[in-house]
């Protein structure tokens, strides 16, 4: 444990991680301030307050998917591909540190470098439609809050996970990025040309999930649960082969 906390201190350090977390924390910030509409009252009502926040997550859900997808195929490529390529990677192995051990550490830094981010961005959202805080237990007492920001969270991961095996498949740093991101602008194409396959496949089968949950007294139906399901396992099966890949791949 003491090896992992710090080659994951090591790679949350480094420069492209440092500039990807203040580049995100931006860039989520204004996705969430671009989405947020007029309330009725200051500070607002719980029930206004919280169809604010499910407008917002279904306004930003789409342009969140098309921006993770060069972020997650660059900072999945300089964390993996690059280090490999450039023979970086030689001085871990030089070392008594697991394969296993080292490709966990960097999985933990781009969740982080992702994930946190976007979490203090919506923190200070909230604060910002409410600044008295004192409607903000009222709101976060609503499941659909939850449910949205799990539907958020699920999407990068989905998107990090293809972008990490991606890299861990291509060795060059020029080659490292396309796969994953030919994957998902076909998915997106297919989607839009196709709504009723869009319905089922990122990130339109989660704007229905959100749609849905815009209902207050919505009737959760197994079409969303199925493709949350599916969704997740795609992410889970997307980041085991790629520390299968990882583990037993060759280093040049």
């Amino acid at each position: 444990m003491g090896k992992l906390w710090l080659l994951y201190v090591w790679e949350v350090k480094a420069r492209t991680q440092v500039i990807t977390f203040i580049a995100m924390l931006a860039l989520y910030a204004f996705l969430l301030q671009l989405n947020i509409s007029p309330l009725p009252s200051n500070p607002p009502l719980s029930e206004a307050a919280t169809s604010t926040l499910m407008n917002v997550f279904s306004g930003v859900l789409d342009k969140l998917f098309l921006l993770l997808v060069p972020v997650s195929a660059v900072l999945a490529t300089f964390s993996i591909a690059y280090e490999a390529d450039t023979g970086v990677s030689k001085l871990f192995l030089s070392l008594p540190l697991k394969r296993s051990t080292v490709f966990i550490s960097k999985i933990m830094s781009m969740i982080t470098m992702l994930f946190l981010p976007f979490i203090v961005a919506f923190l200070g959202f909230v604060v910002n439609i409410d600044p008295t805080l004192s409607h903000i237990p009222y709101v976060f007492a609503d499941r659909r809050i939850y449910f949205a920001l799990t539907i958020c969270i699920l999407q990068i991961l989905f998107v990090l996970s293809i972008a990490i095996l991606s890299a861990s498949l291509v060795n060059q740093t020029m080659l490292a990025p396309l796969p994953s991101i030919i994957v998902f602008f076909f998915i997106y194409y297919i989607g839009s040309m196709l709504p009723r396959a869009g319905s089922y496949i990122p990130p339109f089968s989660l704007q229905n999930a959100l749609f849905e949950l815009r209902l207050p007294s919505a009737e959760y139906s197994a079409q969303v649960f199925m493709s949350l399901i599916v969704l997740s396992f795609i992410t889970l099966a997307a980041f085991v082969a790629s520390f299968y890949a990882y583990v037993n791949k060759e280093v040049p």
